[in-house]
Order: C-alpha cells, then structure tokens, then sequence
C-alpha cells in the first residue's frame, strides 16, 4: 500500500497511465521504440504531461475560489439573517414584554408562546379629579387630566397573534 503525503500534485491530481499511452497533444497512439517526443506532432510528452497537469490544477483551483466566495456570499446571508430575526425578537420583546412559558392561550391553547408586559391603562374619570377640576374652574386639568390610571398586564400570543389585558 503507498501513503502519499502532504498536497503533492500525484496526490491531489494522480496520473493515471493506460496499457496504451497516447500522445496527449495530438492522440498518436505510443509505440515502445518511442522515446520522448511524438514523432506525428513533435511535442515533448514530458512537457505536454505537465502543461495539461498545471491546466487541471488551474481549473481546480478556480472552481475552489469561486466555491469559497459563494461560501463567502451564504455566509453573509445566513448573518444578515440572524441579525434581522434578533432584531424582530427584540422589537417583539419590547412592544409585547418577555415570553411566559406558564401561560396558555385562550384562544388557541398553545403554552409557551406567550409575552406578557405590565402596562398602565388609562381607565374612566377619576371622581378626585372631577370634583379639583370644578373647584379650580378646569385649571387643574391641565396639570393632571380627568382619566385614572390602572396598572394591568397585557399579554400577545406569538402563535395565533392574539392581544388581550388582564
């Protein structure tokens, strides 16, 4: 058994010769009293080997580039891709709150997909504030407003894409 070591050109392009050698520049079939020159075409065989051998290699290794920039190109792609699903996982994070995996859906039943977010909701007229705006004549409205706020949790379903407040 033969052990080819290291990126020699017999390893990554091994020459293969046929029971009957051919010119590789012209196809003369070879006769043994030939010696290194084709006597149809006159090319060095030895040279011609080569020539094609650098050929191969110079094709492989542009195949290899050109596979390594498409690599390149997936990559890119693939990052650019999870930088937009991080973002959209932070928008929803910050429109809908943190996802709480004890929470089930009433609408569609699914656990685990579920954000909840404490939010303030603005809530009627607060009768304080009614009666200060009469005795102020409305002036005290502008600093405070009529309406009560009540803080509540909403919560958003990723699932079914459903909102509600509790």
């Amino acid at each position: 058994m033969v052990v080819l070591m290291g990126n020699t050109p017999e390893r990554i392009f091994p020459v293969i010769h046929p029971v009957k050698k051919k010119c590789l520049n012209c196809g003369y079939e070879r006769q043994p009293e030939d010696e290194s020159e084709c006597p149809k075409c006159r090319a060095i065989y030895e040279k011609v080997e080569k020539w094609l051998l650098e050929k191969e290699r110079e094709k492989a290794e542009k195949i290899l580039k050109m596979e390594q920039e498409k690599l390149k190109e997936h990559q890119k792609i693939l990052a650019g891709r999870r930088q937009s699903e991080e973002r959209e996982k932070i928008k929803m994070e910050n429109k809908y709150g943190s996802i709480n995996p004890a929470m089930v859906c009433p609408q569609c039943q699914t656990t685990g997909k579920i954000r909840t977010k404490h939010i303030t909701q603005k809530k009627g007229v607060s009768g304080g504030k009614a009666v200060a705006a009469i005795v102020t004549l409305g002036w005290s409205m502008l600093a405070v407003g009529l309406s009560r706020k009540e803080g509540t949790t909403q919560a958003h379903c990723d699932n079914c894409n459903n909102t509600w407040v509790f």
